[in-house]
C-alpha cells in the first residue's frame, strides 16, 4: 500500500478579503511526481509554499509524515523538503561542488561520501567532474547553472522536492532536456516531487498524477491518462485542448499514446530509438525511412506508430 507522505487537510489561505486557496484537501503519495497545474492566480504556488511553511495557512492543517508541520522546528522541516525556484540562485562565492554538497555537509555526511556523490551527479548530467566541480557559478552557462541547481536539490537526499515553475523562463530545447533530467533523477532516487506549472504539456510529460487548480480549488486529481480521457468538467477539458494548440512538430509522443494513436507492437524488432519523450518531428524523420516505428512507453513497453496513424493525428491536430 502506498504511503501518504504529505496531507493537506481543508487548507485555506486568505489575505484580508481575498481568498487565494479555499478548503483544499490533497494527499501526496511517497515516491510520486504530483504536478499542480492551473492558470495564473489559481493558487498553485501558494499551495506549494504551504507545504514547507514559506506561507502559513489561514485555516486547515498540513501533515508531513503523519505529523502536523507546526510540531516540527522550521529548520528540521526544511532540511527534509527541498525547494527549486524558477530563478535558481547558486551561491556565487562557492564552487559547483560546494553548492551541490551544501545540505549533505549540514547533515554531517562524510567527505568521501559527499565527493563521490558530487562526481556521480555531475556525470548524470553530462558534466565532467574534473572540469566542473571547481568552477564558480559565473563560469557556467545558464543551462549549466540550472542543472547544478537541480542537482543541489536532489543531492540533499530530502524526502520531498518542491519545484515552482523551474523551467518556465527557458527556451524549449533546454526545457525539454531538464524535464528529462528530472524524470531520470526521480527514477534513480525515488524522491517525492511536487511540481508547479501552468503548462499542461509539461504536466502530462512529468506527472504520475496531475492536480488541476482553478480559483484556489482543485477541480480534478488523476493520472494523465484519466485527465485526458475523462476530464472532470469543461474547464479541465479546454485546458488540455488549449495545450494542444501548438506547433504539431513539437508535440510529445506521450500525447499520441494518451489519445490512442500508438498500437500494440506487432514486431519483435525495435525500429528506431524513440520514446514518449520524443516529438512528432523526430518521428516524422524516422517514418520517412520506415512504414512503422517502435516507441518505448512508460507503462506499456514497446508500442508501434505507423505512418497512417501519425498522418491521422496531424490531420486532426487543428480540430483538437
Amino acid at each position: 500500500m502506498t504511503e501518504t507522505l504529505i496531507k493537506l487537510d481543508n487548507i485555506s489561505k486568505i489575505y484580508q478579503d481575498k481568498t487565494v486557496v479555499s478548503n483544499l484537501s490533497l494527499d501526496v503519495q511517497a515516491g510520486e511526481i504530483l504536478v499542480l497545474v492551473g492558470s495564473s492566480g489559481s493558487g498553485k504556488t501558494t499551495t506549494l509554499k504551504m507545504v514547507n511553511q514559506l506561507i502559513t495557512q489561514t485555516e486547515g492543517n498540513v501533515l508531513f509524515k503523519g505529523k502536523n508541520v507546526n510540531e516540527y522546528k522550521l529548520r528540521d522541516l526544511r532540511l527534509q523538503i527541498g525547494y527549486v525556484l524558477q530563478q535558481i540562485a547558486l551561491f556565487p562565492n562557492m564552487t559547483v561542488a560546494q553548492n551541490i554538497s551544501l545540505i549533505p555537509e549540514m547533515k554531517k555526511q562524510s567527505k568521501a561520501e559527499i565527493n563521490k556523490m558530487v562526481d556521480d551527479l555531475l556525470r548524470e548530467v553530462d558534466l565532467d567532474p574534473v572540469n566542473y566541480r571547481n568552477r564558480m557559478p559565473n563560469e557556467l552557462s545558464g543551462g549549466e547553472q540550472q542543472r547544478i541547481g537541480i542537482l543541489r536539490a536532489f543531492a540533499a537526499n530530502q524526502d520531498v522536492v518542491l519545484m515552482d515553475e523551474p523551467f518556465s523562463a527557458l527556451d524549449p530545447i533546454l526545457r525539454s532536456q531538464l524535464q528529462v533530467l528530472v524524470k531520470k533523477i526521480h527514477q534513480q532516487f525515488g524522491t517525492t516531487i511536487i511540481f508547479v506549472t501552468h503548462d499542461m504539456d509539461e504536466a502530462l510529460r512529468l506527472g504520475d498524477r496531475i492536480a488541476v487548480m482553478r480559483h484556489g480549488q482543485i477541480l480534478q486529481v488523476d493520472t494523465p491518462e484519466e485527465i485526458v480521457k475523462n476530464p472532470a468538467n469543461t474547464f479541465v477539458s479546454e485546458m488540455f485542448a488549449n495545450s494542444m494548440a501548438q506547433d504539431v512538430f513539437g508535440v510529445y509522443l506521450s500525447r499520441l499514446e494518451l489519445l490512442g494513436y500508438l498500437d500494440d507492437q506487432d514486431t519483435s524488432t525495435p525500429l528506431g530509438d524513440l520514446d514518449t519523450n520524443s516529438t512528432v518531428g523526430e518521428a516524422i524523420k524516422l517514418l520517412a525511412q520506415h512504414d512503422v516505428i517502435t516507441i518505448t512507453t512508460k507503462n506499456s513497453g514497446l508500442k508501434v506508430l505507423s505512418k497512417a496513424q501519425l498522418f491521422k493525428f496531424i490531420s486532426e491536430f487543428q480540430d483538437m
